[in-house]
């Protein structure tokens, strides 16, 4: 096994112990992961991922966030407005 890397990642629009749980079980079920934690009691919330990075990188630890319906701190995203706006064009 590689030597194993650690990412602190900086969550947005978490307001529950249950969302940050959430986000944790997503990422203790990924190959690759060897562990995940949160501290509920932190602001910003913020996830502990230690993963190898023979099988990951942090932006796929950030996808699975992302896909886990919530957001990384400091990333842009569409606003409301362009996401709607994109419902309706024409591919």
């Amino acid at each position: 096994m590689a030597e194993l890397r650690e990412a602190k990642i900086e969550l947005r629009f978490i307001m529950c112990a249950d969302c940050l749980y959430k986000v944790v079980s997503a990422l203790q079920k990924t190959d690759g992961v060897v562990q995940a934690k949160h501290n509920p009691a932190t602001y910003p919330p913020w996830v502990w991922v230690q993963y190898d990075p023979t099988r990951l990188t942090e932006a796929d630890l950030e996808r699975v966030i992302e896909q886990t319906g919530y957001q990384i701190k400091g990333k842009k995203y569409p606003g409301l407005w362009e996401s709607i706006r994109s419902l309706f064009q024409r591919r």
